[in-house]
């Protein structure tokens, strides 16, 4: 197994402010909870205001897993919101909002002036490191594809599990791809020949609530595996719409259930792309020739 070489982690800002030793982890604790109590999700704030249900946001989060679209898209891709509503929602949003250095400024623990001078070291920083994010080697095979895929996780991830970081080092395997508790393999044919791999740790998958639409996840047997076969289904959905804008046809076979140890045959390589969740670490890969 190779790895890319290490890269300097992103940050938070608040990550960023522990590590100059300008608060400490106490601080940024009790920040965090000042946040909380005064910020809401988009959706809770609809709710409070008394433009949505709660049962319409369930539908919306739904919609954004099942189709890859923010909030306010699939709001009014279902006729919950009009334009005119959302944009005075998310302007509302934003003027009550408490981002963290207000809330430490108001708890006492900096002062303005040291969060002005901190935060555009920060913001540097960060956009240079994503730049750098997915900046896969130029040699490895069908490069295009992969950065493609690795941007659709993390984002799909994002969404649906709240993913609390960056991806993780690129991991190049050979012999054998040690995956997860549950794990789901989708064949691609076509202009593109590949198998896609998907890992994911059991306790991620254990409430079904945080996954498709309303009527797909009615049944309360669903098993784990079934929805681990769901994220394949939508990461190679969406991957391959996106390949067919850019005239690939590529087809998209059945995820099937992989097991925990997945051979590969020789002159084959999987690359593998970590992401880390609240809740363990998913694999996401694909199998090219060498």
């Amino acid at each position: 197994m190779s790895r890319m070489p290490g890269r300097t982690k992103n940050r938070f800002f608040g990550q960023y402010l522990l590590s100059r030793g300008i608060i400490t982890p106490a601080k940024l604790a009790a920040a965090t909870e000042y946040q909380k109590q005064f910020n809401s999700r988009i959706g809770d704030y609809a709710v409070a205001l008394g433009l949505l249900t709660e049962q319409d946001v369930k539908r919306i989060n739904a919609a954004q897993l099942s189709e890859d679209l923010l909030f306010g898209e699939a709001a009014l891709k279902l006729g919950l919101l009009q334009k005119r509503l959302l944009h005075e929602l998310v302007a509302a949003q934003r003027i009550d909002h408490v981002m963290l250095g207000e809330a430490l400024v108001s708890l006492g623990f900096v002062t303005k002036q040291q969060v002005d001078d901190a935060l555009p070291d920060f913001l540097r920083a960060r956009e240079e490191h994503m730049r750098t994010l997915f900046a896969l080697p130029d040699d490895l095979p069908m490069r295009a594809l992969a950065e493609k895929l690795f941007r659709l996780s993390h984002l799909l991830l994002f969404r649906g599990w709240g993913l609390q970081n960056q991806p993780g080092e690129l991991e190049i395997i050979s012999e054998q791809v040690l995956l997860s508790d549950i794990n789901a393999l989708v064949t691609m044919t076509g202009d593109v020949n590949t198998h896609l791999l998907f890992a994911v740790p059991q306790p991620m998958v254990e409430a079904p609530e945080r996954w498709l639409a309303d009527e797909k996840r009615g049944d309360e047997a669903r098993q784990p595996e079934q929805l681990v076969l769901d994220l394949a289904e939508i990461v190679s959905r969406n991957l391959v719409a996106s390949l067919v804008s850019e005239q690939v046809t590529v087809q998209a076979g059945e995820p099937q259930g992989a097991e925990f140890r997945l051979p590969l045959a020789p002159e084959t390589q999987a690359a593998i792309m970590p992401y880390l969740t609240h809740e363990g670490q998913v694999f996401i890969g694909y199998v090219y020739e060498v």
